[in-house]
């Protein structure tokens, strides 16, 4: 059984697709080491990152893995701090923060390239990257995000001191939508950035986020016990669930609404929960 499979997850979405229903939980599976982040595609496959044994995995949904690379490092395949991971049907990229670098694998988590920066001073907390190809690093120890193109070419700075009120404070986690709009997790807030970097938009939270994921039109915002949807179409903020139990033995790390279906994962494993009846 889980180690949190007890817990009640409540729903309640003020508008959209999922008002008024409830969620159930329907397995769970996988077994990780200090999972940190995962990253869905639409080929069915999960690549999740663990930084317990500095590891990547990719596996389906119905637990079966089918590829797995890492173990403590600095070569190629090899990871110090694994912290976040953004997958297309095609490439899979890794925050691997304690070695300064993204490195780039094909979908089959063969090796294909590393990012670092110029100055060789880089902290990647998080990465996406864009239906364009370009690719954005949170730097969160240097307090901006970079633009590299496909090929890792350095194209911009966003979010530094010269930004404002988008000004990077304390920001964790990025995500960016189909449009190509970035949205920085930083505190109890959501900095919303275009490709270009100019600031469009800030959302409060009611909790101080831990990671933020984007698939389809749907935002999940989760911190350790408590997850936000976010519907894109609407446009609205108000969209939000509430975790009813305490999570006892782990906590949310990550979380993902594919579907009609809520994936969430902690440390250990993948929890599926069924959206509706």
């Amino acid at each position: 059984m889980s180690k949190i499979s007890a817990f009640i997850l409540l729903l309640f979405f003020l508008t959209g697709v999922f008002f008024g229903q409830s969620i159930k939980l329907e397995n769970s599976f996988g077994s990780f080491d200090g999972a940190s982040a995962f990253s869905y595609v639409s080929t069915g496959f999960f690549y999740v990152a663990c930084t317990g044994d500095e590891t990547v995995h990719k596996i389906d949904t119905n637990g079966v893995e089918a590829a797995s690379i890492g173990g403590y490092g600095w070569t190629e395949a090899a990871f110090d701090s694994p912290v976040d991971i953004f997958a297309t049907p095609l490439k899979v990229y890794v925050a691997d923060k304690n070695n300064n670098r993204i490195q780039v694998f094909d979908r089959y988590l063969n090796y294909q390239f590393e990012i670092k920066n110029e100055d060789n001073v880089l902290f990647p907390q998080s990465c996406a990257v864009s239906e364009q190809g370009d690719i954005f690093i949170l730097d969160s120890d240097n307090l901006r995000i970079l633009k590299f193109d496909m090929f890792g070419n350095y194209l911009d700075e966003i979010g530094n001191i010269n930004s404002g009120k988008f000004t990077l404070q304390e920001p964790k986690k990025l995500a960016i939508s189909k449009k190509g709009d970035l949205f920085v997790l930083d505190k109890k807030k959501i900095l919303i950035f275009d490709l270009f970097g100019n600031g469009k938009q800030i959302y409060k939270l009611p909790f101080e986020g831990e990671n933020i994921n984007i698939y389809g039109n749907i935002i999940t915002v989760n911190g350790l016990y408590e997850i936000i949807v976010i519907d894109l179409r609407t446009g609205k903020t108000n969209l939000l669930n509430k975790v009813a139990d305490s999570l006892k033995a782990d906590f949310i790390v990550d979380s993902v609404i594919v579907g009609k279906k809520l994936y969430v994962l902690t440390t250990s494993e993948i929890m599926k929960y069924k959206i509706g009846k």
